[in-house]
């Protein structure tokens, strides 16, 4: 849907979108009404999910602003489950209500393919379902023609496609539109700029910021989300769907395998100390029975390799250095390690069920056995 001005109380809304780097928020110290906020509620990096540092601390001014949305920058090495649940409870935290959440999907800090296409698309869709608000794609132009095409047509477009320095001004500005990707005729949201000064837009940011653009007045824009005249939503190819589908189970089926792992090895070890436990009552009955006959020793239960740290240490669900972190060991801490694996990297010592322990990484030493 475009709109079009009909005069000056026609101008478009015009909003802010912000994260750590903007440090402070307040949308009354800004230079121009602010129509809608877009706050980043966290990113994902290797396998776990790190929340914006000042996601709480702006939630006052965000409260002040008509339209509330916020981002996840999603990540493709990290599970969808990591992304979808940590994201949600994040922004959970916010004592209002969000209008809008999105999705940002970028190239920088990963691995651009289908497959990462299909997880933003499964993003998409489970906080929707899950959460019940609208959800917006943001991404650019290219990224959008190569893997968006087919994906992204039944959700709301926040394009990137920033203008030049000096190109607008906060009056001619509601007169552009951005370029759009081939295959697609409609926009929301566009961010024109990252090169604002944030001071003069209710931010701390003294040098650069990112300035957006909705497709009509703040008055649209809330009609928009309410779901009066949204953009109806279009069949997803289902090949896309099963793809990222059978993503999502291989990684479930290789979780539920080192569970599986982690049970052998407590069964084995409690059918050991059950057989021990049993030959030691064997030998005290027979002795009773006959206090003649010679005692067998007992055989001492056999220690574990005793390991004291160099460094401290994350402990991972699995021997990976980018598995799932679920908790740390202090430097010259001494542990038990029961068994030990090896990749491409180094020495892994197995501490507990699911915990794993680096004691040795890409040649350097991490730990030394006492």
């Amino acid at each position: 849907m475009c709109f079009m001005r009909k005069g000056e109380d026609m101008k478009k809304a015009i909003g802010i979108d912000i994260s750590k780097y903007d440090r402070t928020f307040n949308p009354q110290e800004s230079m121009y009404p602010l129509d809608f906020v877009v706050a980043r509620a966290g990113h994902s990096y290797n396998g776990i999910f790190y929340e914006d540092p000042r996601f709480v601390s702006y939630f006052p001014g965000i409260a002040q602003v008509p339209v509330k949305m916020s981002y996840c920058y999603l990540n493709s090495a990290t599970t969808l489950n990591i992304q979808v649940e940590e994201f949600i409870d994040t922004i959970n935290k916010a004592p209002f209500e969000w209008d809008v959440l999105v999705c940002d999907w970028e190239s920088a800090y990963n691995t651009v393919s289908e497959s990462f296409a299909d997880k933003g698309l499964q993003w998409m869709e489970q906080v929707k379902e899950l959460t019940g608000k609208p959800v917006w794609l943001y991404t650019n132009r290219s990224l959008y023609e190569t893997y968006w095409q087919s994906r992204g047509l039944g959700y709301p477009l926040w394009i990137s496609n920033p203008l030049a320095d000096g190109s607008w001004t906060t009056e001619t500005i509601h007169n552009k539109v951005p370029r759009l990707p081939d295959g697609r005729e409609t926009w929301q949201m566009w961010q024109f700029s990252f090169t604002i000064k944030g001071t003069d837009w209710g931010t701390a940011r003294p040098d650069v910021g990112d300035i957006d653009m909705y497709n009509g007045t703040l008055a649209e824009m809330k009609e928009y989300i309410r779901g009066e005249g949204s953009t109806p939503e279009i069949p997803m190819d289902k090949r896309l769907v099963e793809t990222a589908q059978l993503e999502q189970l291989r990684k479930d089926v290789e979780a539920y395998r080192l569970l599986f792992n982690d049970f052998k090895v407590a069964a084995e070890r409690l059918e050991e100390i059950g057989e021990k436990l049993t030959a030691d009552i064997d030998t005290l009955i027979r002795t009773s029975e006959n206090p003649d006959l010679p005692i067998e020793p007992i055989e001492p239960e056999p220690e574990n390799d005793k390991w004291k740290l160099l460094f401290g240490l994350n402990i991972r669900k699995a021997p990976y250095i980018a598995d799932n972190k679920v908790g740390a060991i202090g430097a010259g801490e001494v542990i038990e390690v029961f068994d030990y694996a090896t990749n491409n990297n180094g020495l892994w010592g197995k501490i507990g069920v699911n915990q794993w322990i680096a004691l040795e990484y890409q040649g350097n030493v991490l730990a030394e056995e006492i």
